[in-house]
């Protein structure tokens, strides 16, 4: 067993609560992200915590080479069967703030605040470390992350919703200057009993 974030991020539950944060979602970010930085394809990327490869995928989509790294087993197998055929992008297993690379990239992105877990500063910040030391001297880091006004601002203390069999609970709170969620969720299938 391993750390919250470990056994979260790679768990069903997870890819459940999360399931509408989609591949149009992901070329949509991706789209404006080459346009705006610009991004030429032939770069190089690194997608640092990457998940699934959605946004990955989307890069080397436009033409980008892309390495995804993550340190759950279950999103990197996920990330690899949805990115078969495709060789401009390649997935790698590994503790983010672990990672070493011989050649800086072009590109290093950070999407969808997977950032911050870690219970010190220290280790949190390493995280900085890796993306100073892979990125090229002329290239860019891109680091999406929670605005904390409009967070606080805004928050949703409780949502629920009822997707594929699935009725998903959400919970959301501000605790010790931490955003903190609880997810429930049950089936919603209808389960025949015979009576004898």
């Amino acid at each position: 067993m391993g750390t919250w974030y470990e056994d979260w991020f790679g768990s069903e539950e997870y890819l459940t609560v999360y399931a509408h944060r989609n591949d149009a979602e992901a070329d949509a970010l991706i789209a404006f992200l080459t346009k705006t930085l610009p991004i030429k394809a032939g770069e190089s990327v690194l997608d640092m915590c990457c998940g699934a490869g959605r946004h990955s995928i989307a890069f080397g989509n436009n033409g980008c080479n892309v390495t995804g790294v993550d340190l759950s087993e279950n999103l990197i197998r996920i990330a690899k069967n949805r990115a078969a055929g495709n060789p401009r992008v390649k997935f790698s297993r590994s503790n983010i703030t672990e990672f070493q690379t011989a050649e800086p990239f072009d590109v290093v992105v950070n999407l969808f605040t997977s950032f911050g877990y870690a219970c010190d500063d220290e280790q949190n910040f390493s995280f900085f470390d890796v993306a100073f030391k892979s990125v090229n001297k002329n290239g860019f880091f891109v680091f999406d992350y929670l605005n904390k006004n409009q967070l606080i601002e805004s928050l949703v203390p409780f949502s629920s919703e009822h997707r594929d069999n699935v009725f998903i609970e959400q919970f959301r709170w501000i605790e010790n200057n931490a955003a903190l969620s609880r997810n429930m969720l049950s089936s919603t299938r209808k389960l025949k009993l015979k009576l004898h």
